[in-house]
């Protein structure tokens, strides 16, 4: 089964995700880290943070994370060999956010609009869905 490493520093954001991915038959391993660099340490397993094992398929970002943001946390991700492969989606607040994640296009595979409810997170389930399956068979 493929983790979903979800980034997020609000813990009710953090709960609406687990909530509507198991409301939509999503069960997959949901780990959570508060900020990018953290994240980055535990996927290359460096500054004394154990490596995940198995890496994600899927990232969940949040825009507005604390400390690194998610721009450095895209970049920092997809210069490394080892993980550049990893599906990311960045939630996002507005549609003004959607323009500056439009920069980025080559490194998320979507974004998903906040606040995170039934209705507007339906379709992003279901391309997480369809993009996990696609990670399954690839692998």
């Amino acid at each position: 089964m493929i983790n979903i490493l979800l980034i997020n520093d609000k813990h009710e954001h953090v709960i609406d995700v687990w909530r509507t991915l198991r409301k939509n038959h999503i069960i997959n391993p949901l780990p959570v880290v508060r900020n990018g660099a953290i994240a980055l340490n535990m996927l290359r397993g460096t500054n004394g943070a154990m490596k995940m094992d198995p890496l994600p398929g899927i990232i969940l970002l949040d825009i507005n994370i604390s400390g690194m943001n998610a721009f450095e946390f895209l970049e920092n991700l997809k210069d490394d060999l080892a993980l550049k492969s990893i599906n990311v989606f960045v939630m996002i607040n507005s549609e003004d956010d959607k323009e500056l994640v439009k920069e980025y296009h080559q490194h998320i595979s979507g974004y998903i609009l906040k606040p995170v409810s039934l209705a507007n997170f339906a379709l992003a389930v279901s391309v997480l869905n369809h993009s996990w399956q696609l990670t399954a068979l690839s692998q």
